[in-house]
């Protein structure tokens, strides 16, 4: 166990992070043997205030940690609903949480010591944060959030390490020196696994941005800093039996040696290891054209659980990598950022959102983040459309509503959910929107002269609209140098 004077070291590499009471903490996905729902727990009497109970989960006798009690949050009723399967020196530990929100690498940049006068003595399990966009996330050491503050005798620790360690079973595996770790993912009524060492990233589904063109399996696009990568709706694409897409689907990232694409999965939280003699070839008899993204299949808890296990490379076809590259605004080949162009003809991206139930447009080339509304700072004799001010990456942002700048006849601003944030000239400006809608590509003979508008608006802070074929909808595009 560390002493309290050693350096804690929390190291760069893939995370996987979870809230609890609206907190988020990371921990060392290396450590992390699978995520499941919270099983039943049984109390232990007289066992240290931050353990729960102890839970079976497939004949072994795990103890569960309520991570809330031990990081000493805002006490509350709320069920965690989430078990974290943690694995130390061989032994299982589980972690409740509300739920696991992404797994995600973090370089060094990104992790950054705790000021000692922010760590009890007796708490010290955090001792660094990362900085992510907007976001701060607690990085925990799991030996010191297990052990810290606690007189354990070192002699009945190695001892039941030893026998953890001969007893060799994972909940529900068993473990083997030739084992792979797979990321496990439910699509449709289908399990699947994809190797860990092609995982890029995980994300909420609510992070999915739909697009209006492209073929039909091609669900949206996830922005990332490496571009606009596109992500396959896997039941359309194969023709599975189709299973709605909840609030707990998950964008599964990772890369081949030619591409990057996500997947859409219904759920995708269990990272398990496989060992070689699990994994059997592929019935002969379903092997075809359009099975050669099936690699073979696993045959788990002695065949009584089935995963198919994915080739990364083959899950598109060249012909639908070349389909894909052509769709504007869609970057799938590593490094592929170039404008692109679709039959010779220019197109542009614009970001559509809503006001008062009227569509406007941005140029996407000027987005830079989409935040959840937040009270503004009011700036005495400010511009009546000058809502106030708001600090967004460390500059003072001011914030635009479209409703007085446009002389918009509606009464009250009850909708408003969002603040969109854009570069123009350098500075950074926002803009109140009721609904972000959707990435739309529009080619330059789409894009038209605006017309007369019922509602009063202000013509002359309106650029053009975009003509959307097949729909009565008609966004606006904002002339910026009037509505700032």
């Amino acid at each position: 166990m560390k002493k309290r004077s050693e350096q804690i070291k929390i190291r760069e590499g893939d995370y996987t992070f979870f809230t609890v009471d609206g907190e988020e903490y990371g921990i060392q996905t290396e450590y992390v043997a699978g995520v499941q729902e919270t099983p039943i727990i049984r109390r232990v009497p007289k066992a240290p205030g931050f353990i729960e109970g102890v839970a079976s989960i497939h004949g072994r006798i795990l103890p569960v940690i309520n991570t809330r009690n031990r990081v000493e949050t805002m006490k509350t009723d709320q069920t965690q609903k989430t078990l974290i399967l943690t694995q130390l020196e061989g032994v299982f530990y589980g972690l409740l949480a509300d739920q696991v929100t992404s797994v995600t690498y973090l370089g060094k940049e990104k992790i950054e010591p705790v000021n000692p006068v922010l760590i009890k003595k007796e708490m010290p399990f955090i001792p660094a944060m990362a900085a992510i966009d907007d976001r701060l996330v607690h990085l925990l050491d799991l030996e010191t959030l297990v052990y810290a503050g606690l007189d354990v005798n070192l002699k009945e620790k190695t001892a039941y390490t030893a026998y953890t360690q001969k007893v060799q079973k994972v909940p529900g595996r068993t473990q083997k020196t030739d084992q792979q770790r797979y990321i496990i993912m439910q699509i449709g009524q289908e399990t699947y696994g994809l190797p860990i060492d092609t995982l890029k990233e995980v994300f909420l589904g609510s992070k999915l941005e739909k697009l209006s063109g492209g073929p039909d399996y091609l669900a949206g696009i996830i922005k990332t800093p490496e571009g606009m990568i596109p992500v396959i709706d896997m039941q359309k694409k194969y023709d599975l039996e189709l299973e709605p897409y909840q609030a707990q689907c998950r964008i599964v990232l990772f890369e081949t040696e030619d591409s990057c694409f996500g997947i859409l999965a219904n759920a995708a939280w269990e990272m398990i290891g496989i060992s070689q003699d699990e994994i059997k070839d592929t019935p002969k008899t379903i092997v075809g054209d359009q099975t050669t993204h099936i690699k073979n299949v696993a045959m788990l808890d002695r065949g009584k659980r089935l995963v198919i296990i994915l080739d990364p490379a083959k899950v598109l076809t060249k012909k639908d990598l070349k389909k894909l590259s052509k769709v504007e605004g869609v970057d799938i080949s590593r490094g592929m950022l170039e404008a692109k162009t679709t039959r010779g003809e220019s197109m542009k991206s614009f970001l559509i959102f809503q006001v008062a139930g009227h569509e406007f447009a941005f140029d996407m080339a000027l987005l830079v983040e989409v935040i959840n509304y937040k009270t503004v700072s009011r700036i005495p004799k400010a511009p009546p459309h000058i809502r106030g001010l708001i600090p967004v990456k460390s500059e003072l942002v001011p914030v635009i509503d479209l409703r007085v700048n446009l002389e918009m006849k509606t009464k009250g601003n009850a909708d408003e959910k969002h603040i969109i944030i854009i570069r123009k000239d350098d500075a950074l400006h926002g803009f109140i929107a009721d609904r972000v809608i959707e990435i739309l590509q529009v080619l330059e003979q789409d894009l038209a002269e605006p017309g007369d508008f019922p509602g009063g608006i202000n013509l002359d802070a309106i650029e053009g609209i975009i003509r959307i074929k097949g729909s009565d909808r008609v966004p606006m595009v904002l002339k910026l140098e009037k509505v700032i």
